[in-house]
């Protein structure tokens, strides 16, 4: 099924449509991310979660500093749940090889995004934490 809202002139011309570098970069992130929620059911939780989050600190009152630190606690832990998925997608296509040093490098991949995941979730239970006990304690 053909996307009538992009306008492909490469099938008429035969060349390719050229791009700056940053602009190249943000067209590869935009697809990687949206190649990542198609195929990862977990970034659907993800983003439910941080809906729920969002609602709890507007509730509590969180001031521009914890918004900051909430902020990039989600994009690390969405950050690493894409890249863990990553690894695990590239871990089916080299398993072919059963190379041990590759599999070892896989398994350093998973255990850096589990560390950067549990960083994040701690953080954002700190300063939910805190915030309540600022409010109620």
């Amino acid at each position: 099924m053909r996307n009538s809202s992009r306008l492909n002139l490469e099938h008429i011309t035969g060349a390719q449509i050229s791009r700056s570098a940053w602009r190249q970069r943000v067209v590869e992130a935009e697809r990687g991310f949206t190649a990542g929620f198609r195929a990862n059911s977990a970034l659907f939780f993800y983003f439910f979660t941080t809906s729920v989050l969002i609602s709890i600190s507007v509730v509590l009152g969180l001031s521009g500093m914890q918004w900051a630190l909430l902020l990039l606690s989600v994009v690390i832990a969405i950050s690493s749940e894409l890249l863990c998925f990553t690894a695990q997608k590239l871990g089916e296509i080299l398993d072919r090889r059963q190379d041990e040093e590759i599999t070892r490098l896989i398994s350093m991949v998973a255990a850096a995004c589990f560390l950067l995941l549990a960083g994040a979730i701690t953080t954002i239970v700190l300063i939910l934490g805190l915030r309540l006990y600022e409010l109620y304690g």
